[in-house]
């Protein structure tokens, strides 16, 4: 009774939270169907529509670098989601499990990062899909103390997208490229490159 309560609530602060002005209101009315979860729901057509506004409220929190609050609210849209949501609602699905895996990643949380980056790769339609949870995945290896096997697969989607990193070139020949293209410069122009 107390879970249809926090649902009722929130769905009613829920419509007045339309605007994109409002961020109180949003994150009120997100927090109090979060509190209700996804047992309250009486009519499952609202869930995909409960998960969008828990994506808003996840987006909201990431601006203001919350990414704690973020993760939850994505994780949150991520309960309401339905049977076959992947295929019914693909881009808010890849959407929520996206910004989940990057938010688990920036509050230290590495397995569930990987768990929802690996959800993402299962159900993406392509590779570009796929291409930003390949990123985090490759982060989260490299935090992680594996950063062989994250340039490894930094270098296997490098390829993938058409970009060869020439791995067979030697030392010297990397050495004489870069005195080349020192010489090609001036003092004045090596002193004035911006630092990257």
């Amino acid at each position: 009774e107390r879970c249809l309560f926090h649902h009722v609530c929130g769905m009613a602060l829920a419509s007045y939270s339309t605007s994109e002005s409002d961020d109180n209101i949003l994150l009120a009315a997100v927090n109090q169907i979060n509190l209700g979860g996804p047992a309250a729901v009486q009519d499952t057509s609202q869930s995909s529509n409960i998960a969008k506004v828990n994506l808003r409220a996840g987006q909201k929190a990431m601006v203001m670098s919350d990414f704690g609050a973020a993760y939850s609210y994505f994780n949150h849209g991520i309960s309401f989601l339905q049977e076959g949501h992947w295929q019914e609602h693909y881009d808010l699905s890849l959407r929520l499990f996206e910004l989940a895996a990057k938010c688990a990643l920036a509050i230290g949380d590495l397995a569930n990062s990987k768990l929802h980056s690996e959800q993402v790769m299962k159900e993406a339609r392509s590779f570009e899909d796929a291409l930003n949870v390949m990123y985090i995945s490759t982060c989260a290896l490299a935090y992680s103390s594996g950063l062989p096997d994250s340039v490894q697969n930094s270098i296997g989607v490098l390829t993938k997208l058409g970009i060869d990193l020439q791995e067979s070139r030697s030392t010297e020949a990397c050495v004489q490229e870069t005195i080349t293209l020192l010489t090609s410069r001036t003092d004045e122009e090596i002193l004035n490159t911006r630092q990257m």
